[in-house]
């Protein structure tokens, strides 16, 4: 019994990181989407003030 539920957990923690890995994906997937929207704001109002 304690190697069946043994089992169970190590399924349940890899089901478990494979859903974090694919949240942070999606995160860093959104963060460089930000970070490039942010770049071409500064250069367009960089463009502006000069």
């Amino acid at each position: 019994m304690e190697a069946l539920d043994n089992s169970q957990v190590g399924t349940v923690d890899t089901v478990c990181l494979d859903a974090t890995v694919e949240r942070l994906e999606q995160l860093m997937k959104g963060m460089e989407v930000l970070l490039s929207d942010v770049e071409q704001m500064r250069s367009q109002f960089g463009h502006r003030a000069t």
